[in-house]
């Protein structure tokens, strides 16, 4: 495969790329800019992150390899690396390593967990993985930064070369293979772009004003304004990576497919051979649950001080991201083992492989059908039988009662269709024999109903909900929800069930987060929800997750977990997200009745991350541009220049344009912006 045959974007040569469509129209093909994209990570080492697609559209990244031009970057506003330096930095965020009077630029392209409890051979402890802060908030714990030296320019020169074999020899700053270790602000947690945003609106913000996403608003010194902007442009880039024909993703990441189908086929190390042999010890057959890391299986197989060394540098990052996509693709064909990344983060992914039925797939004890199971999170789906009912009890799956605390649990059923009093809704309940006992069932409930259930670990509460169907089943208008109807033709004395209908399509794509805790998540905005006009209902991700599971569990992984379900609904139009100019404060979800949606308002009101009034539209932002041989810089460029510099960070700043650039202020799609530069010998 090959990149787009779209005329790629040359910056600091053509307008910028970086326009308002990507922060209002997220949707839109943005077919320049996925084309720039793509040949960006052709011409890259290391896979592309969402952080790293943004850095190349907003500062620019020469597609030939080039890089980004340093001279037009402020590196005192870059990340410092030096010996006193303990925690890792961020992927996306440009770094200065220092040493003495030497300095190095770089830009951080990858990083992943290297918790010391994970073994040479890949084992990891059972404790570990998807359990970080199960009930105790995360810790800070190690982890590995990979750094892209060459993100400035193609090759290093030869003394920047020597500092680098020194500053890995000494081991102070790099390591044996060029990377930080350090520690990471939590342990471990789903692979997102917040810390790398963080750092862009503090000590980089000027940084990203000086770009033209600050010059895209109509008030860059508007904080709210400013974030908004900038998690509409990622998002933007996320969706844009997905949609490559010749990218290939693994949570933030995407690599050219023809590079992994060329690594398959390599002899060398880390090669087709190689991943065959880390697919198959992840794969193997266990009879309990088994986690291993993919760090450690790499490194075994690729020694210190082989050349070249594949995971040295940049090139780590696509050997990691490269070994998940095997074993993913291994993990779809397998039967009878259920192989499913548990942490992407820690030791380059962690894999858990165990004997249980794959999600949806197999029916296990007393008509229980298991929906998702990972280590925080089980939702499964009961078929009550009469006795169920009449005695009072909620069969279990073994992952359940794992996932339980202690015996006193509390159940809150939500009855869909049905109002249920205070009494019947909460109730205090016990664990005994793999069963909930002591339920009171609604009076209208019948043998066959389906309850489905959810349940997180170390949470007293677990969420119960049955299913209202569109029509009543053919039994009679009282069978209005979902149900095993061979149970319920079986209690009714009917000799055969009637022929059930079609199973209902999927009300929500499959995304980052768990489809069946949707059901749950509306459900509780619904009962739990702050009421909002129109009868809307609304709460934040941790109000959620508390409403579902209790206050007890302390969890960032389970709170992603809801956090990232809530953005699958609000992608498939089932919620709302509205913004907060507090980017510290969590996004508030919203579910309006009727199924409905928000009331209708206007487009430009409807702008993502509430960028109404904020964006100009049809605007080419200011921004520097290279001269062409034998010019130089207008002096109403230069003027222009002085004046938007000032704007942006005060009358103290240095308003003299680099040494062989001119300087086009915003203006009009289609307007002149005046003269730029002239012929070097005009007047």
């Amino acid at each position: 495969m090959t990149a787009s045959a779209t005329e790629i974007w040359r910056p600091f040569h053509d307008d910028p790329l970086f326009t308002a469509e990507l922060l209002v129209e997220p949707d839109a093909p943005h077919e320049r800019v996925l084309a720039y994209l793509e040949r960006v990570a052709l011409a890259r080492r290391a896979p592309l992150h969402v952080a790293t697609a943004f850095n190349a559209v907003h500062f620019g990244f020469g597609p030939d390899g080039s890089g980004y031009r340093g001279e037009l970057l402020d590196p005192e506003l870059f990340f410092r690396l030096d010996a006193e330096t303990e925690t890792v930095p961020e992927v996306g965020m440009f770094v200065r390593v220092e040493r003495g009077g030497h300095t190095l630029w770089a830009e951080v392209v990858g990083q992943f967990g290297a918790h010391l409890g994970v073994d040479v051979d890949g084992w990891v402890p059972a404790e570990l993985p998807g359990a970080y802060g199960w009930n105790d908030p995360a810790p800070a714990g190690e982890a590995r930064a990979i750094l892209d030296f060459e993100a400035f320019g193609i090759g290093l020169n030869h003394r920047d070369r020597a500092e680098l074999e020194r500053q890995r020899r000494r081991g102070t700053v790099l390591d044996a293979r060029g990377h930080v270790l350090g520690t990471a602000p939590v342990a471990a947690r789903p692979p997102d772009t917040g810390r790398y945003a963080d750092w862009l609106l503090t000590s980089a913000k000027p940084l990203l004003l000086s770009g033209p996403l600050g010059g895209l608003l109509t008030e860059p010194h508007d904080d709210g304004a400013l974030v908004a902007a900038l998690k509409a442009a990622l998002t933007t880039i996320d969706s844009l990576l997905t949609r490559s024909a010749i990218l290939c993703r693994w949570g933030p990441y995407a690599a050219p497919a023809d590079r992994f189908t060329e690594r398959l086929a390599s002899p060398d190390a880390l090669g087709g051979d190689d991943l065959g042999e880390i697919v198959r010890i992840v794969t193997r057959p266990a009879g309990e649950p088994r986690y291993t890391g993919v760090w450690p299986l790499l490194e075994a197989r690729a020694h210190l001080g082989e050349t070249p060394d594949p995971l040295s540098y940049a090139g780590a990052v696509e050997a990691v991201v490269h070994a998940n996509l095997a074993i993913d693709g291994e993990a779809a064909r397998l039967d009878g083992l259920d192989v499913r990344i548990d942490d992407p983060w820690q030791a380059g992914g962690v894999w858990r492989s165990a004997p249980y039925p794959a999600r949806g797939e197999e029916p296990i004890e007393d008509d229980v059908l298991l929906e998702h199971l990972d280590n925080t999170l089980t939702v499964f789906t009961v078929a009550l039988r009469a006795t169920h009912i009449d005695n009072g009890v909620l069969p279990l799956t073994s992952s359940a009662v794992e996932l339980f605390p202690h015996q006193n649990m509390i159940i809150d059923l939500f009855h869909e269709g049905e109002p249920l009093d205070d009494a019947m809704r909460v109730q205090e309940v016990v664990l005994k024999d793999n069963r909930l006992t002591g339920i009171a069932w609604p009076f209208g409930f019948y043998p066959g109903i389906k309850v489905t259930v959810a349940a997180a670990r170390g949470a007293r509460r677990v969420a119960l909900s049955t299913t209202l169907l569109d029509a009543p089943l053919p039994f009679g208008d009282d069978y209005r929800w979902a149900t095993d109807e061979r149970l319920l033709a079986a209690a009714l004395g009917l000799a055969e069930a009637v022929t059930p209908a079609p199973a209902a399509a999927r009300s929500v794509k499959p995304g980052r987060g768990v489809d069946p805790l949707g059901r749950f998540i509306v459900n509780a905005l619904r009962r739990h929800g702050e009421a909002g006009p129109f009868g809307a209902r609304q709460l934040t991700g941790p109000q959620l997750m508390t409403a579902l599971f209790g206050p007890e569990p302390v969890n960032p992984v389970l709170l992603w977990l809801v956090i990232h379900t809530c953005g699958d609904l609000v992608e498939a139009g089932k919620l709302t997200c509205e913004p907060v100019a507090d980017r510290t404060a969590p996004d508030v979800f919203v579910w309006w009745p009727d199924g409905a949606g928000a009331p209708h308002i206007t487009d430009q009101a409807r702008r993502p991350g509430g960028l109404a009034g904020q964006v100009k539209e049809h605007w080419v932002p200011p921004g520097l541009r290279q001269l062409p041989d034998g010019f130089r810089a207008s002096e109403q460029a230069k003027a222009n220049y002085a004046k938007y510099i000032s704007g942006l960070h005060g009358p103290h700043a240095s308003a003299e344009l680099p040494p062989g650039f001119t300087f086009v202020r915003g203006h009009r799609r289609g307007d002149e912006p005046g003269p730029v530069w002239l012929d070097a010998i005009s007047d």
